[in-house]
């Protein structure tokens, strides 16, 4: 029963990839991404990124076939084979390459400035760098599953594998956080960057991510409309717990401000790109944002 169900599942976003995509590829796309994946041949991971696809032409895959390939998690939907030109893919959710990609956000900006992009403003010596990172979560229960130290002994591998499964995607996520608080100190007014993770840290249970029925997603569209109102929370990276943070405000209004300082920034490369046009010199501290 359980393998016919995915085999529809599959089948189905197989089908609505290609209708809804067509033949768009990476370099397609209006803005710039960073899509993680994982081969299963090559045991790698594998970044569609669409500052890459100067040195490696083989990352400018269709859509349709890149989405089916992070969206194959292991257990719920099978790996994606395709092939690009002359190299294969064999890919898997990028959740194994990345739980949050936030990071490999925050990498390809700082790769792209160190390689002097002509579509960054470039900083000054001793100029801050300054980034903008929005992160939504798709939230998280806590877990139930405890593991005291004296029972491990006497579980055996296939009991082990559940319990690692679940500490690498809890543990990988988290870790994640902790590299970010170097970026985005949670006392943003020590930090000239600024970070926005919206996030529902105690998530309804009975919502899982492998029902599409109507009842469910009206259950998380709730739990979404009333993340808006709350404060917004941050990660405590030494116990791993969130605190809020009054000075945020809510998450609507740090969505609005957040918003305010894209348009901000969109209107400056505008006016970059203007005044480059006409020959003239144009000078800006600008924020750095894919």
């Amino acid at each position: 029963m359980l393998r016919n169900k995915i085999h529809i599942w599959n089948k189905h976003l197989h089908e609505k990839a290609h209708e809804l995509l067509q033949e768009t590829r990476l370099h397609d796309t209006l803005t710039n991404v960073v899509i993680p994946t994982f081969d299963t041949v090559d045991l790698h991971p594998v970044i569609f990124s669409s500052f890459k696809l100067k040195t490696v032409p083989s990352l400018d895959a269709k859509l349709s076939d890149i989405c089916i390939g992070t969206s194959a998690f292991p257990s719920q939907l099978p790996p994606y084979a395709f092939k690009n030109g002359d190299k294969e893919f064999n890919l898997v959710d990028g959740v194994l390459t990345a739980a949050g990609p936030a990071l490999l956000a925050i990498s390809e900006v700082i790769q792209q400035l160190n390689e002097k992009n002509s579509d960054f403003i470039p900083i000054k010596a001793n100029e801050p760098l300054k980034i903008v990172l929005l992160s939504l979560g798709t939230g998280s229960s806590p877990s139930d599953l405890k593991l005291p130290a004296s029972w491990g002994q006497f579980l055996s591998f296939n009991k082990w594998v559940p319990i690692l499964a679940l500490g690498y995607a809890i543990s990988d996520g988290q870790v994640n956080d902790y590299h970010l608080e170097s970026v985005f100190p949670s006392d943003s007014s020590s930090s000239d960057n600024y970070y926005l993770r919206v996030q529902e840290f105690n998530l309804d249970p009975s919502i899982t991510a492998d029902d599409t029925s109507k009842e469910n997603m009206e259950k998380l569209i709730k739990a979404a409309d009333d993340l808006l109102p709350q404060s917004v929370k941050v990660l405590n990276v030494t116990s791993f717990l969130p605190f809020e943070k009054p000075s945020e405000g809510t998450n609507a209004e740090a969505l609005e401000r957040l918003a305010e300082i894209l348009y901000n920034e969109r209107q400056v490369r505008l006016k970059r790109k203007s005044m480059e046009k006409q020959g003239r010199p144009f000078i800006a501290s600008a924020l750095r944002m894919i």
